[in-house]
């Protein structure tokens, strides 16, 4: 299946590319991927077991860490402070012969 054209909005991720003298993350440049983004109001189930409330969904085919920080479509990805940080990041799909479809709730 070929998503091109549901993804045709651009969100930035950036990975974590190692830790500071304080063992906190440190990011690597923002990188532009193809997106479907969503408002969309939800409870989640965090890695950690605790729920948490999700305000943004979106799909994408390459995958997202639960550490990377996360700019959505127009939103400024040259502050940190405007990044999200996901909450849950899931295999949506996975349709033999094609790339798995990623959903990534902020």
């Amino acid at each position: 299946m070929n998503f091109a054209r549901v993804l045709t909005q651009t969100a930035y991720v950036a990975p974590v590319i190692g830790t500071d003298a304080r063992g906190k993350p440190t990011y690597g440049p923002p990188v532009a991927r193809k997106v479907r983004a969503e408002v969309r109001r939800t409870m989640v189930t965090k890695a950690t077991g605790e729920e948490a409330v999700s305000n943004h969904r979106f799909w994408c085919v390459e995958p997202v860490n639960l550490t990377d920080r996360v700019w959505l479509p127009g939103e400024d990805n040259s502050s940190a402070e405007a990044s999200h940080l996901p909450l849950s990041v899931e295999s949506a799909s996975d349709f033999p012969g094609t790339a798995t479809l990623w959903k990534v709730m902020l």
